[in-house]
């Protein structure tokens, strides 16, 4: 019985990257893009938060750059510490989308909560420069 092949990444909620993708700093920005934004501040900040079991397709695989998933199975590497993980696709990206959850829920907070005052302007510069890691 062969494993089932891995085709997107997933994240908890669809609506959180459909509501940024309405604001002028993310308009233009696909949802891989905002998948790999989002990876990249989860893990900065250390906020690595598991998906619920209904969970809802981000981007298909076939969306990122080469260098996009070789930055996902770096990523899955650090964390584990363990050069066997890059043959097991399913926790190379469990890894990313949970990474993805945690920075989707710090850039929600502060692009669309309540009070994002200044902090946007810090936020875009930080998101700026781990974009240009990324590219």
């Amino acid at each position: 019985m062969s494993a089932k092949k891995l085709d997107r990444v997933y994240c908890d909620n669809l609506k959180d990257y459909q509501d940024l993708k309405k604001t002028p700093l993310f308009k233009k920005t696909n949802n891989a893009m905002m998948f790999m934004m989002t990876m990249a501040l989860g893990f900065k900040r250390k906020s690595r938060v598991p998906l619920k079991k209904g969970k809802d397709g981000l981007s298909r695989l076939v969306d990122f750059k080469d260098y996009n998933i070789t930055l996902i199975k770096s990523l899955a590497l650090k964390e584990t510490k363990d050069v066997n993980v890059l043959l097991n696709d399913e926790e190379i990206y469990k890894i990313a989308e949970e990474y993805a959850n945690g920075g989707i829920k710090i850039i929600k907070n502060f692009v669309i909560g309540e009070d994002p005052g200044s902090y946007i302007k810090k936020l875009c510069t930080e998101l700026l420069e781990i974009s240009k890691k990324i590219e």
